[in-house]
């Protein structure tokens, strides 16, 4: 597909679904959106994502009061040196009030998701924050993660990094990249 970009790829690639009686475009994550072997894509529903949750019933009830119309996910992994994990995440919602919604739940209880965390300086995304796991002393082979998100229109776009080796610098080089890949013009 010379000439196309990984946004229109990724919108030729999405799948149609219908949401409050009007056709919603769920996107694809693409095979190159993000360095690193590409997994497949995932398709996410309200339980499966609630399943990642600590109280998956709230989860479920939020994403189901946003208007949650479904999602993807794709992991791409690197072996190294150093080894590392990007799980890259787009979640539609009905509209910009679901998207927001859902954010600002995200914001607050992502250690409900990842652990105690931390909150770090966002990546430059609209309404974006990105925290930072907590180290933990019991289990000295914990390994850093990062989770940002930011609203990319009705959708919420999100990140989980995680490796021995990954900064908060990594995530911020990985935010915009995945952003323009989904069709943003950051």
């Amino acid at each position: 597909m010379r000439g196309w970009s990984s946004g229109a790829v990724a919108l030729a690639m999405s799948v149609t679904l219908s949401a409050c009686g009007s056709n919603v475009i769920v996107p694809s994550v693409p095979g190159d959106a993000l360095p690193g072997h590409a997994a497949s894509v995932v398709e996410l529903d309200a339980s499966r994502v609630a399943s990642d949750a600590v109280h998956p019933q709230e989860l479920e009830t939020v994403l189901g009061d946003a208007g949650f119309v479904g999602g993807r996910e794709r992991t791409f992994s690197d072996p190294g040196p150093p080894p590392h994990r990007v799980q890259a995440r787009v979640m539609q919602f009905g509209n910009v009030e679901g998207a927001t919604a859902y954010l600002t739940w995200l914001r607050g209880h992502s250690s409900e998701l990842i652990g105690d965390v931390e909150p770090r300086s966002a990546p430059e995304l609209l309404d974006a924050f990105l925290v930072q796991t907590v180290p933990n002393a019991c289990c000295p082979k914990n390994v850093p993660i990062f989770l940002t998100a930011w609203r990319s229109g009705a959708a919420v776009l999100s990140l989980e990094v995680a490796g021995a080796a990954v900064t908060r610098q990594d995530v911020l080089d990985l935010a915009p990249a995945f952003d323009r890949a989904m069709g943003g013009a950051r």
